[in-house]
C-alpha cells in the first residue's frame, strides 16, 4: 500500500482497499502471459523462454529468447491458439507449496528473474499446455479474458523479441475500432467482394497514373530547359541563366539545373519555382568560374534566400533554398545576377 503521508498514531487501525477493476484487468492480462508462453513455444519452438514481462492493467509486454522477427503468419497462429484456451474457459489449477522437485516433474516453467525456494506456487492451466510457477494473480478461469489481441512485435535487444497484447474491453475495442476502419474502407471502395483485392487494384492504377504524370512532367521540364538554354546571357565570360519556372517539385528544379551544367559552358544559373504554394531556388555554376572567381552556391543561395524568407545551403557548384514568400523569387534572381556583374 501507498500512502502520501503516515498517520499521526502509527499505530491505529487502518483499512486497506484493493481496487478490484484494476485488479481483474491486471489478472486478465497475467494470465494472457502464460497463455502466450505456451502458445510461442509450440509455434516458434521450445527454445523461446521468457526474458522479461510487464503485466500492468492496460496492456501486457511479454520478451522472449527468438533468433527472428516473428512473422505475420506466426503471430496469427500464436493469437489463434490462445484464443482457443481462452473460449475452452480452463479453470485455474492452483498448486501451493509443492516441492520444487515435484514442479519441475510436473514441467512446470520457471519465469525470469524469479528465486525460488523449497516449496512453490504452480499455476496450471491445463496441463498439457500451461504449467509454470507463479505468485501473481490470476483469472479463475481462462474465460474471463474474454479477448486476447496482439498489438505489436518488436526487437528487444539481440536474440530477444517483445510482444505486447492487450486483453478484455481494451482488445474487444480494438477490435471494434479496426472493424469499424475496414467498413468505411469498403464504403470507400464501393463495398468489393475483395476488399485487398480491390484496394491493390487501386494502388496499381495510381502507380500506373504516376509513372504517366512523371513522365509529362519530365518533357515538360526538356521544354523548359530548350527554352532556358536558348534565352541564356552572356555577361562577362559566364552564360547566365535566371528565371522562375513551372515545375512540380524540387527534385525536377534541380534536375533542370544538372543537365544545364552538362549542356551549357561557364554556366551560372539562377532558377526559381513554386512548389506546393512554396518558393524554391536552384543555384548551379560551373566548375571554371568557381576556380576563376570564386563563387560559391552555397553562399550565394543564402544570400537569395532573403527574398523568400527562407534558407537553404549545398555545395561550392550547386544549392538550394526554400522560403515562404513566393513574391520574392524575382528579387532572389536579379540579386545574383547583379553579383555576377559585379
Amino acid at each position: 500500500m501507498v500512502v502520501e503521508h503516515l498517520p499521526d498514531d502509527i499505530d491505529q487501525p487502518c483499512r486497506a482497499c484493493v481496487d478490484a477493476y484494476r485488479r481483474a484487468n491486471i489478472a486478465k492480462n497475467h494470465t494472457a502471459t502464460h497463455l502466450l508462453h505456451a502458445a510461442l513455444r509450440q509455434v516458434l519452438g521450445k527454445h523461446v523462454q521468457q526474458k522479461g514481462s510487464l503485466v500492468a492493467p492496460d496492456q501486457l509486454r511479454f520478451d522472449i529468447s527468438h533468433y527472428a522477427k516473428v512473422s505475420d503468419q506466426e503471430l496469427h497462429s500464436v493469437e489463434s491458439l490462445v484464443t482457443k484456451k481462452i473460449m475452452e474457459n480452463i479453470a485455474l489449477e492452483e498448486l501451493r507449496y509443492t516441492p520444487l522437485d515435484e514442479a519441475r516433474a510436473m514441467g512446470a516453467m520457471a519465469l525470469f528473474g524469479e528465486k525460488y525456494g523449497d516449496k512453490v506456487r504452480v499455476i496450471v492451466f491445463d496441463r498439457q499446455f500451461s504449467v509454470e510457477l507463479c505468485g501473481g494473480t490470476h483469472v479463475g478461469a481462462t474465460g474471463e479474458i474474454g479477448f486476447c489481441k496482439i498489438v505489436a512485435e518488436e526487437a528487444s535487444s539481440a536474440g530477444v523479441r517483445r510482444i505486447v497484447a492487450i486483453t478484455g474491453k481494451a482488445a474487444c475495442e480494438l477490435a471494434k475500432q479496426e472493424s469499424d476502419e475496414l467498413r468505411h474502407l469498403r464504403y470507400l471502395l464501393n463495398s468489393p467482394k475483395d476488399s485487398a483485392k480491390a484496394l491493390q487494384d487501386l494502388k496499381d492504377q495510381n502507380e500506373i497514373l504516376r509513372k504517366e504524370l512523371e513522365k509529362v512532367q519530365l518533357e515538360r521540364a526538356a521544354v523548359a530547359k530548350n527554352t532556358l538554354k536558348n534565352n541564356a546571357e552572356t555577361i562577362g565570360k559566364a552564360q547566365f541563366i535566371g528565371a522562375t519556372i513551372a515545375v512540380a517539385n524540387a527534385d525536377i528544379l534541380k534536375k533542370i539545373a544538372y543537365e544545364l551544367r552538362n549542356e551549357v559552358p561557364n554556366l551560372f544559373a539562377v532558377l526559381g519555382a513554386i512548389c506546393d504554394g512554396k518558393p524554391q531556388i536552384a543555384v548551379m555554376i560551373a566548375d571554371s568560374l568557381i576556380a576563376e572567381k570564386g563563387y560559391d552556391a552555397a553562399k550565394l543561395v543564402r544570400q537569395a534566400a532573403t527574398h523568400i524568407q527562407g534558407g537553404g545551403g549545398g555545395q561550392a557548384h550547386f544549392a538550394s533554398a526554400g522560403g515562404k514568400n513566393p513574391d520574392g523569387l524575382d528579387k532572389a534572381i536579379a540579386t545574383l545576377r547583379e553579383v555576377l556583374r559585379a
